[in-house]
């Protein structure tokens, strides 16, 4: 009998969606996201993944940021982390 090969994160092709920038001030570094305000990464690409650290440790701040004002944080952000 033919045995079951166990599904791997890296089979699953997750890319990163360039929307998530914005929405939720983080990169692409390697093969891993990288949030721009705490330089923390998280492993697997999932928007689940990026929105839960997102809300849990930044939400209070940056919820009412919108548009420009978002933008330009993100962008100070950026530059500020040396990437």
């Amino acid at each position: 009998m033919a045995e079951k090969r166990r599904r791997k994160i890296y089979d699953e092709y997750r890319q990163f969606q360039e929307e998530w920038s914005l929405k939720y001030f983080f990169i692409k570094s390697g093969e891993k996201a990288l949030c721009v305000i705490c330089n923390e990464t998280v492993a697997v690409m999932k928007e689940y993944n990026l929105r839960r650290h997102h809300q849990s440790k930044h939400q209070e701040k940056y919820v009412q940021m919108e548009g420009k004002v978002r933008a330009e944080n993100f962008l100070n952000y950026k530059i500020n982390s040396h990437l």
